[in-house]
């Protein structure tokens, strides 16, 4: 069989967890960008409020498929999301045909050939649509030459990609029915505590501003560069609590506290029954 039915065979018989896996990676890079967007909005407000935004062939440009940022992306996304520790705890156990080394090769196929390319139209057309940017008589938002995102340069592997990586798994483990979890919503968005351990999710901004809710744990949380990207254009604060060793004389974290803005939709998930 060549790698063409191949590929087509595999398709057919892991639909749904491709489908999964395209989701989570579409909406990972997502958020990423979208929210790097709006945080190099400038506001004007004189004489009336106007919106000055980075043109929309800023992301088309960053989201080329013969471009540095997904040849970083398809050189090491998969074996990355191989090896984050909430995939081996949750995700390796279910055994999945789609992560199994003898189908390694048809997945980065699938990956290089239809994801990417269903990233680099999505994306730019979402955000395109979320701020009427096809409307020529939108004098809301303008798009400026002068704006530009990640200061003109490809996002850095050691946090950015990170991120894209940690959410991906995150958002397998929501998305993928026989992981056992358990949902509750804050009664308020002041001091909400999430705990430092390996089964703990929170869900933020998940409302009528965003592209696609955001999940955070505890190693998202530690990634201070994504962190200040992500508490800007959400509204948010994280403080963090912890003990210190005596002994050792060293910082251990053991919750996280969370205020957001009340019109973040906010939830908590267990992993677990």
């Amino acid at each position: 069989m060549n790698m063409y039915s191949k590929t087509k065979e595999f398709q057919r018989n892991n639909k749904k967890e491709l489908e999964i896996f395209q989701l989570a990676i579409t909406s990972s890079i997502g958020t990423l960008i979208y929210s790097e967007y709006i945080k190099n909005f400038k506001h004007i407000h004189v004489p009336t409020t106007k919106i000055f935004i980075p043109e929309i062939q800023t992301i088309t440009d960053l989201l080329s498929l013969d471009g540095s940022f997904f040849k970083l992306i398809s050189e090491n996304i998969i074996s990355e999301i191989s090896n984050n520790s909430f995939f081996k705890n949750y995700i390796s156990p279910l055994k999945l045909s789609l992560f199994s080394n003898e189908n390694k090769d048809i997945l980065q196929t699938i990956f290089d050939v239809d994801i990417l390319e269903n990233i680099s139209i999505s994306i730019p057309t979402v955000i395109t649509k979320k701020f009427g940017l096809d409307n020529t008589e939108n004098q809301q938002f303008i798009q400026s030459p002068e704006l530009d995102i990640f200061n003109r340069k490809i996002p850095s592997r050691d946090y950015y990609t990170r991120y894209i990586v940690d959410q991906i798994v995150l958002q397998m483990i929501i998305m993928l029915e026989n992981i056992p979890k358990t949902m509750s919503f804050p009664e308020s968005n002041l001091n909400i505590i999430i705990p430092n351990d390996d089964k703990t999710i929170f869900m933020l901004n998940d409302n009528i501003a965003a592209i696609a809710p955001i999940y955070f744990n505890n190693l998202i949380f530690e990634n201070q560069t994504i962190m200040d990207l992500l508490n800007f254009v959400t509204g948010s604060t994280v403080q963090i609590e912890g003990t210190t060793s005596d002994i050792l004389n060293e910082y251990s974290i053991n919750k996280y506290i969370i205020t957001t803005t009340p019109f973040n939709r906010t939830a908590i998930i267990e992993i677990g029954e």
